[in-house]
């Protein structure tokens, strides 16, 4: 009885051992959970849930779980998460953004993963991983890719007996171009533009290329310098167009870009990016319109913005080393293809938007010129908050003529030297 006994002590005991051997075995293959916040728009939710379906079908170490933003916005809900001690390893936003948190100490330096893992994105636009550089820094991974070009309707041009804009041409040749394009009834009411005013920062080129900068250093500026005569020049461009030759429309024109120049017929040209682009194609080319590259200014460049939402891992991340690897998914070549395949967005990688992109759309006939101006592209500075807010609310002050030019760029060396400080 009692060896009876000891044998059902001994083979309880080895269950036992056995089941915690189990358990622990288990326990050690539970995947690493990686929280992601889910993109707002459905066309890129859509290709989110797209990728992560694929990789969780990839490998079984690290499960993905989207964080909807669900009536908050990009904007609010990663802080709202941090400070509520939430977990959340990867959010999104633009440059600026991403720049704003890092100073902010809400991100993580990605450069020693990409000193490591450089090779994963070698076929990446270089110029556009330095987007969202502070000090030494590189907080963000670029997911797609708007770069500026120059939007006309050909029949509006053939009306006119005006030749299409063309690579080469300058700002002066706009001007002068412009009236011919304008229509406007016996009482003066304009009923077509020639040139949309700039819609949302794209009016950033044009003072660029009037040879004007605001910082001394657009990725780490340090001292606004503003105060220039190429900056009255680019101000001044903007204000006449406006208000003495009356062939810009005025700031506050309704709708958006795309729709003015396709559908509308408002304006004959405009500034935009490829993702106006996409807009456009989808609204039609019955009106037929093209893309040339953006005319050239005083300070003879033509160079264009580009902007991306970029990914970032959160300083609070519980998982950072996962977070990467789902980041260097998102950012495979498979991954950036069915991104051109789902959304039609152009993407950083430079092989898949030189051939999927291009294959995937037939119109415009020249919208090769998004690839060409990357070349020469470069960012805006890395400005936010009460910066930026100040920068545009001085140039729409020009444009809607409720402030002299003199009294905005002083303007600007207040605000923008205070906001300096208050970064620094």
């Amino acid at each position: 009885m009692i060896g009876l006994l000891r044998r059902w002590k001994t083979a309880c005991g080895l269950s036992a051992l056995v089941l915690m051997m189990v358990i622990g075995c288990v326990c050690a293959a539970a995947p690493v959970k990686v929280y992601m916040i889910e993109f707002a728009r459905t066309d890129e939710a859509e290709w989110q849930r797209a990728v992560v379906e694929r990789f969780h079908a990839s490998q079984d170490d690290i499960q993905i779980e989207l964080i909807s933003l669900a009536g908050s916005s990009v904007s609010t809900k990663p802080l709202t998460m941090i400070a509520a001690g939430a977990d959340l390893d990867i959010s999104y936003h633009d440059p600026y953004k991403i720049i704003e948190w890092t100073h902010q100490g809400l991100t993580t330096d990605l450069n020693p993963y990409l000193a490591r893992d450089r090779q994963a994105f070698a076929e990446f636009f270089e110029p556009l991983l330095n987007l969202y550089a502070v000090k030494g820094g590189r907080y963000g991974i670029p997911i797609d890719l708007q770069v500026q070009a120059f939007f006309y309707r050909e029949d509006f041009f053939d009306e006119a007996g005006v030749p299409y804009p063309r690579e080469g041409m300058t700002w002066d040749d706009i001007a002068r171009i412009s009236p011919h394009l304008v229509v406007q009834s016996t009482d003066g009411v304009i009923s077509r533009y020639a040139i949309r005013f700039p819609q949302f920062w794209h009016w950033w080129s044009i003072l660029w290329h009037h040879g004007a900068a605001f910082f001394d250093d657009e990725i780490n500026p340090n001292r606004f310098v503003g105060d220039s005569l190429e900056m009255r020049q680019g101000l001044e461009y903007l204000r006449s167009m406006i208000h003495d030759r009356r062939v810009m429309s005025p700031r506050t024109m309704s709708g958006d870009t795309a729709t003015n120049l396709v559908i509308n017929g408002q304006v004959a040209m405009a500034i935009g990016n490829s993702l106006y682009m996409q807009q456009m194609v989808r609204l039609g080319h019955e009106r037929p319109w093209n893309v040339t590259r953006l005319p050239y200014g005083p300070a003879g460049n033509n160079v264009a913005w580009f902007n991306s939402l970029g990914w970032f891992i959160t300083s609070v991340a519980p998982q950072p080393q996962a977070a990467w690897e789902v980041i260097k998914y998102f950012s495979s070549e498979a991954s950036m293809r069915l991104s051109v395949e789902m959304r039609g967005t152009l993407v950083p990688h430079r092989r898949v938007s030189q051939t999927v992109w291009m294959q995937q759309w037939e119109y415009p006939k020249d919208r090769r010129v998004f690839l060409d101006a990357i070349g020469t592209a470069r960012g805006l500075p890395a400005v936010y908050g009460t910066g930026i807010d100040s920068i545009v609310n001085g140039v729409n002050a020009v444009a809607d003529g409720a402030k002299p030019i003199e009294q905005v760029i002083a303007d600007w060396q207040v605000q923008l030297n205070a906001w300096l400080r208050d970064r620094n």
